[in-house]
């Protein structure tokens, strides 16, 4: 069974599908600046924590963007927009 999200983004349209994608983006910088601000100076074990959730979260930045260059190339072949700003 689909969730409300996939059933969403498999029914929008192609410049929908990349500002859900910029969306996501958008939240995972948000929560590397909270991961930041969560480790606690002079504690090793927070330091070192707080540095493999920002590898986790930029690892799916890199997905995320790969996806959204993916969505663009598509919707300027349809004669879509390729303004991703």
């Amino acid at each position: 069974m689909l969730s409300f999200n996939e059933f969403r983004l498999s029914e929008a349209s192609e410049n929908t599908k990349a500002q859900e994608i910029k969306l996501e983006i958008a939240k995972k910088f948000d929560e590397i600046s909270e991961i930041k601000k969560s480790k606690k100076e002079g504690d090793v074990n927070s330091e070192v924590d707080a540095l493999n959730k920002q590898a986790a979260a930029y690892l799916q930045i890199s997905a995320l963007m790969k996806s959204l260059s993916t969505e663009i190339k598509a919707s300027a072949a349809k004669g879509g927009s390729t303004n991703i700003y």
